[in-house]
């Protein structure tokens, strides 16, 4: 799965913009009516600004193949929200770029080739990930460039922004201390387990009957050798199609609420080193195999306390600090919507 929140822990601007698109927008349903049926149609134009109409559609296809991907559909009725989104983090995107520095930008590619690097390794093989590509309606040549620019942008957030933020060492400790029960360690499972998908990985439609039959019976027989007492890791490498068996020999740690809930719901109910029957889940046939429950347990404040001051900062920048920061740079832009298009509600608070 292609995931640009790997880009940073949290990536301060699309947080930003996913949230302030999401807000309620009573004008959304007169957005995008496109008055220009070209593909060359300017949407919006201000200094060093230019989106045009191919650019939203290319975006709206990519983010609808994205939703598909996690099997999940983009409602009608939020298109318009989400084309108002796709048009504001353009906008954004070329209003930053404007003000990296070469600081930035050498910081930015160093990020990007990194991402791009354990993408493709996390995919197994070249095939794997233009499978990947294909399913994301991305070319790798297009993601490359996203990755670059987002990356980029971080950058001057980071450093013109959350360079700003300013969180106190009784904030972090209040923080700690009202939080307390939910920053201890939650009770967790580690287990291993053996898939046989049912769903097309590439076009992500279910197998048809006989398919699920067939996977059905192998994975009853794969069963049963386990049972029987062949090596479980072995059996994970020979037959499992999880994509992270080759990294992990199928193998998680996990809290409740991580997991699918059938495979969660069996995990938490077995002994250590028990076989569980075959799982049903939506992604397809499961035997697991519990290695270790580990114990919930508190958590050190020593331990967390530069972790929440981070949050604190992210949670700081998004709220307090970014929106004016962009609502300043568009209104610099002088930016200029066009052809049906209309700008994004201000942001409030």
């Amino acid at each position: 799965m292609l995931d640009f929140n790997h880009l940073r822990p949290a990536l301060i601007l699309l947080a930003w913009l996913t949230a302030h698109a999401a807000a309620p927008n009573p004008a959304a349903n007169d957005t995008f009516t496109f008055t220009d049926p070209s593909p060359d149609a300017v949407l919006c134009r201000g200094k060093g600004v230019e989106v045009k109409r191919r650019e939203v559609e290319r975006a709206i296809s990519q983010f609808k193949a994205n939703a598909l991907a996690r099997n999940q559909t983009v409602p009608e009725n939020r298109l318009p929200e989400v084309e108002a989104m796709l048009l504001d983090r353009l906008v954004v995107t070329d209003l930053l770029l404007q003000r990296a520095s070469p600081a930035d930008r050498e910081k930015g590619r160093e990020v990007a080739t990194r991402f791009l690097a354990e993408t493709k390794e996390q995919a197994g093989s070249d095939a794997a990930f233009q499978r990947q590509l294909l399913a994301m309606s991305f070319t790798e040549a297009e993601l490359e460039s996203q990755i670059l620019d987002r990356a980029i942008c971080e950058e001057v957030v980071e450093r013109e922004v959350r360079s700003q933020a300013k969180v106190t060492d009784d904030q972090v400790r209040r923080y700690f201390e009202e939080n307390a029960d939910r920053l201890k360690r939650p009770e967790m499972a580690r287990a291993s387990h053996i898939l046989l998908a049912t769903i097309d990985p590439l076009s992500k439609e279910n197998l048809s009957p006989q398919e699920k039959s067939a996977k059905r019976e192998l994975i009853e027989k794969i069963r049963q050798r386990a049972v029987a007492g062949e090596d479980f890791t072995e059996l994970v490498k020979t037959y499992s199609e999880d994509p992270g068996a080759r990294d992990n020999n199928g193998t998680y740690t996990f809290a409740r609420g991580q997991m699918v809930p059938e495979f969660e719901a069996a995990a938490f109910s077995m002994e250590p080193n028990q076989i569980s029957d075959i799982v049903t889940t939506r992604f397809g046939y499961h035997v697991i195999k519990l290695l270790q429950i580990i114990p919930a347990e508190p958590i050190e404040f020593d331990k967390v306390q530069a972790d929440i001051r981070t949050s604190l900062e992210r949670q700081q920048v998004q709220e307090k600090l970014l929106p004016p920061f962009l609502e300043k740079l568009k209104a610099e832009a002088k930016l200029e919507y066009l052809n049906g298009a209309t700008a994004p509600p201000a942001h409030q608070g």
